[in-house]
């Protein structure tokens, strides 16, 4: 009996399936699955018609909602039936979800734009239950489960973990971009309480906004103290200061302290060359810390508490009352009474080209080295400052030559030695003489192994120690005294060459009658070289009548007179 019944029922059903098998087209989804039989074909389908969007939101609340309420995807598709993209009856492992992710417009098709990192990433990267926000998305475990592209947010924080832990608003946008994290490009400190000025600006986040203590992980952005500089920078003054920092100092930099600090305010006021010092140039460093500059000074009345005495004592030997302002000013160590200073109340006036020389041409050149020394021994004698341009020729002797005799302090030349100075000498200048220029005959010469121009000679001055010979030497045997002196005075006179006073007298042919109007070269030929010199001829002059007349004798009546011949 038992056995007859199994058969009826198994029959029924088969009967039954061959049926259902005719009218479904095929299996649902796995999606759809529990909907599988005639009995939950109208819960899709409705009865002649084919499948109505109504039927589908019925079951889909969530995107109902949406729909409602303009929002989302689905919103966009108003007049469109769900059909058309979602197929159905084609068997339980087909994705009723299906459309081309990578021509998918993000941005118009949901108002989110994909840009920045976002552009590479996958759809399931984002599109994830746990990511999933709207509370009735949540709910919907089986939804969740199978997975879904509804319920996310745009918030960052929705899908990227808070890395200031609450401390900023949930919108990254405002600081952050999606290209990267760590350019800050909408983030501006001018929003904040501490805005950002002069070296402030150029300082990296990470130097202020350290992490936090209590967990490391973090950085501190929000409960920073920085009402005070102090919060922040150690006080380089260690509290010997009054005031605030700002008082002195700005956010420009620390050392325009003077841009702000007035020093008259206190004992020392600034003038003169003090106002372009550097502060660190008096205020160094005071040995308790490195970087520590001392600020309070017990002595800074003196100069020279604060500057070394370039006169090495020179001058408190002499006043131990004189201070340094005597002479010196603020406004520069050449200026006020050291610029005018008056050499003439010194044992040693300037004068002349004197009054050109720099100071330390004197004053220190000499010595080669500091302290610059002011009493300058031997200043009276002016080789004891200057080289002797004439290499000692006139030091010698009993009584040495001082350089005042010939020259003046307004210059060196022209020498002040006149002709009649000369005079005293051995050669005494007269005639000719007279108007040759020194260097003629004070050319230069090595003295003492130097390059110098002569002026003293251990022989008496001869004439043929600067003129040449004209007669080269024809006369020397009749001239043995002239000879003897190299002296020309036998002739000729420093007045004039040709101003002989030579008397024919002194030679074996006296010059009587006629032959005293005869011009010297009408008897001494003179025959000149190619180079203009003349040269006389002195030596074989004939003495006989017919050595100058010729050889025809007149007849003795040309000289036949009324007293007898030749008279």
């Amino acid at each position: 009996m038992r056995t007859a019944a199994a058969c009826i029922l198994l029959t029924c059903l088969n009967i039954v399936g061959v049926a259902f098998g005719q009218i479904s087209p095929g299996e649902l989804s796995a999606a759809h699955a529990r909907l599988e039989g005639m009995s939950n074909c109208t819960r899709c389908h409705a009865l002649g018609k084919a499948i109505a969007n109504d039927k589908c939101l019925d079951c889909h609340q969530e995107l109902k909602t949406r729909i409602s309420a303009n929002k989302g995807y689905h919103a966009k598709l108003v007049g469109h039936e769900c059909v058309e993209c979602h197929k159905e009856h084609h068997g339980r492992e087909f994705s009723i979800t299906r459309f081309n992710q990578a021509g998918y417009d993000h941005k118009k098709s949901t108002g989110f734009a994909l840009d920045g990192k976002h552009t590479g990433l996958v759809c399931t990267s984002c599109h994830k239950a746990q990511f999933v926000q709207a509370a009735d998305v949540r709910a919907n475990q089986t939804l969740l489960r199978r997975g879904t592209y509804l319920g996310l947010s745009t918030s960052c924080v929705a899908c990227h973990n808070d890395a200031h832990h609450g401390q900023f608003t949930s919108e990254c946008r405002t600081c952050h971009t999606t290209e990267k994290w760590k350019s800050v490009t909408g983030f501006s400190h001018e929003t904040a309480r501490f805005r950002l000025t002069g070296r402030h600006a150029d300082v990296q986040c990470a130097s202020c906004h350290k992490p936090s203590t209590t967990d490391p992980g973090v950085v501190r952005f929000r409960g920073i103290a920085f009402e005070r500089c102090v919060d922040c920078h150690a006080d380089p003054h260690r509290g010997k200061l009054q005031g605030t920092c700002e008082s002195c100092h700005s956010t420009s930099g620390w050392k325009q302290a003077e841009s702000k600090f007035n020093h008259a305010s206190t004992r020392f006021p600034l003038r003169g060359l003090h106002t372009r010092q550097q502060c660190a140039a008096c205020h160094q460093s005071d040995g308790a810390k490195p970087g520590g500059h001392m600020l309070r000074f017990v002595k800074f009345q003196k100069c020279a508490d604060c500057h070394t005495d370039p006169h090495n004592g020179q001058f408190t030997a002499r006043q131990p009352q004189t201070g340094c302002e005597r002479c010196h000013v603020e406004a520069g160590w050449r200026e006020g009474p050291m610029k005018d200073f008056d050499h003439g109340s010194t044992h040693f006036p300037l004068r002349g080209k004197h009054r050109a020389v720099k100071c330390m041409e004197c004053h220190g050149k000499r010595s080669g080295a500091r302290p610059a020394p002011v009493d300058l021994a031997g200043y009276e004698r002016c080789a004891s400052c200057h080289a002797d341009p004439h290499a000692g020729q006139f030091a010698g002797g009993t009584k040495p030559r001082d350089c005042a005799e010939c020259h003046q302090e307004h210059g060196f030349v022209p020498s002040t030695y006149t002709a009649t100075m000369h005079s005293a000498t051995r050669m005494a200048l007269d005639g000719g003489h007279e108007a040759v220029p020194c260097i003629k005959c004070h050319v230069r010469n090595t003295v003492s192994g130097k390059q110098v121009q002569q002026f003293t000679w251990t022989t008496a001055p001869r004439c043929l120690d600067c003129h040449k010979d004209p007669h080269q030497g024809r006369l020397d045997r009749w001239t043995p005294a002239c000879v003897a002196r190299h002296t020309c005075v036998a002739c000729h006179t420093t007045g004039n060459w040709t101003d002989i006073r030579f008397r024919h007298e002194q030679t074996r042919f006296s010059l009587d009658g006629r032959h005293a109007r005869v011009a010297c070269a009408q008897c001494h030929n003179v025959s000149r070289s190619n180079r203009g010199v003349d040269t006389w001829q002195f030596q074989g002059v004939p003495m006989k009548c017919e050595g100058c007349h010729g050889a025809a004798t007149p007849s003795d009546s040309a000289f036949q007179t009324k007293g007898g011949p030749h008279r």
